[in-house]
């Protein structure tokens, strides 16, 4: 993954995943447990550190309705 970021080393971030899963995914279908690899990974080549990981899986992500972990991530920031 080549990325341009702003964060300096050491910098703590946090992560929002969502999995829904179904057919209207096709060949992007990544699991929560993938994307948080990913984003680890991520970190660890960037010298982040991974503060919290925030989880919605099998929400949609048509609307927020019932994405409680998206809300907690939210009122955390606020």
């Amino acid at each position: 993954m080549n990325v341009s970021i702003s964060f300096h080393p050491s910098d703590k971030v946090l992560c929002y995943i969502r999995y829904s899963g179904g057919m209207e995914q096709g060949l992007k279908d990544r699991s929560t447990k993938e994307q948080a690899l990913d984003i680890q990974k991520f970190c660890d080549t960037n010298n982040l550190i991974l503060y919290h990981i925030y989880e919605d899986a099998g929400i949609s992500g048509t609307s927020t309705k019932g994405r409680d972990a998206f809300f907690k991530m939210i009122n955390f920031l606020k």
